[in-house]
């Protein structure tokens, strides 16, 4: 039976405490295609109001045109509230986008992720 294996990507802060719609972290190409298992945090401070954040795949770290959705939005929901997202699957390239932008607050977004067994 396969399990989650080894740790590839370590749990590392890629979006800190930003508020703006756009683009904040795309996968290094040094790691493309070598994790399965990716799991997204999401956490809006206190002051938040509205916001969402995606994660989303490419076939190549500079395609240009609409990357494809990976799982759903990360809406808010709740001020100091953790989200989660996990994904499995072999990605090219992912990147994490806040596709509304976040109110009244900020949010930070951690990623990580694993082969299997």
């Amino acid at each position: 039976m396969a399990g989650i294996g080894q740790l590839i990507y370590p749990c590392t802060k890629v979006v800190d405490a930003q508020t703006s719609t756009g683009v904040y972290w795309v996968l290094g190409e040094s790691y493309q295609g070598m994790a399965i298992e990716w799991t997204v945090y999401v956490t809006f401070d206190h002051t938040a109001a509205a916001g969402a954040v995606v994660l989303e795949s490419a076939p190549d770290r500079n395609y240009a045109g609409t990357w494809a959705a990976v799982g759903s939005a990360i809406s808010w929901s709740a001020i100091d509230k953790a989200h989660m997202l996990n994904a499995t699957g072999l990605y090219q390239a992912l990147r994490i986008r806040i596709s509304s932008a976040v109110t009244s607050g900020t949010c930070d977004v951690w990623v990580m992720g694993a082969n299997k067994t």
